[in-house]
C-alpha cells in the first residue's frame, strides 16, 4: 500500500507500507505482485535481431561501493563508469549530518530506509522517515539534514549517468 503527497514546489513524497503475507507475494520475476497477476503487455518484448546491445551490456555487474579503485568516492556510484543511466549515493549520516543547499539539472529521488530527515526543497520543508520516498524535481534547490537521534540511512538516486551539482551554499 502506498500514499502520495505533492507539495507546492512539485516535490513528491511517497510512503510505502509492506504488504502482509495475506496480501500476496511480492515477486519481481513471478506472476504475482501483491495479489495481482502480471499481464504479458507489462514486459517490453523485442525480437533479438533488433537488440543491438553487446554481451557486456547484457551482463549483470556487481559493484563494491567500498572499493576505492573503482573511481568514485566511498558510498557513491556514477553510472557512466559502467554504461548505466543513473548514479547513486548511499547515505549513512549521523544526527545533524547532510549536504549543503544545491540543485541538479535532473530529478533526485531519496529512498529513506531508516531514520528521520528534514528536507528543504525550494520553499518547502518536509519531514521524511524510513519507508518514505522523496522526489525533488530538476532544478529545485534542496538539502536535507538528519533530524533524528540515530543514523539516517537512505539511497539518493540521481537521474543522470554522473553527478552534476551546483552548490548554492
Amino acid at each position: 500500500m502506498s500514499t502520495e503527497h505533492v507539495g507546492p514546489d512539485g516535490v513528491l513524497i511517497l510512503t510505502y507500507r509492506p504488504a502482509s503475507e495475506e496480501a500476496g507475494d511480492w515477486r519481481i520475476n513471478g506472476a504475482q505482485r501483491r495479489g495481482t497477476t502480471r499481464k504479458e503487455d507489462d514486459v517490453n518484448h523485442k525480437p533479438e535481431e533488433e537488440d543491438k546491445r553487446t554481451h557486456e551490456q547484457d551482463a549483470a555487474r556487481v559493484i563494491d561501493l567500498s572499493d576505492p579503485a573503482r573511481g568514485d568516492d566511498l558510498g557513491e556510484f556514477q553510472g557512466h563508469h559502467l554504461g548505466a543511466n543513473v548514479s547513486l549515493i548511499v547515505v549513512d549520516a549521523p544526527p545533524g549530518g547532510g549536504p549543503r543547499l544545491h540543485r541538479h539539472p535532473y530529478e533526485e529521488v531519496f529512498v529513506v530506509q531508516e531514520g528521520t530527515a528534514i528536507f528543504t526543497a525550494g520553499d518547502e520543508k518536509i519531514e521524511a522517515k524510513g519507508g518514505q520516498v522523496v522526489v525533488v524535481p530538476a532544478g529545485v534547490p534542496h538539502k536535507f539534514v538528519n533530524s533524528g537521534k540515530g543514523r539516517l540511512r537512505q539511497v539518493d538516486i540521481h537521474a543522470s549517468d554522473r553527478f552534476l551539482t551546483e552548490w548554492l551554499e
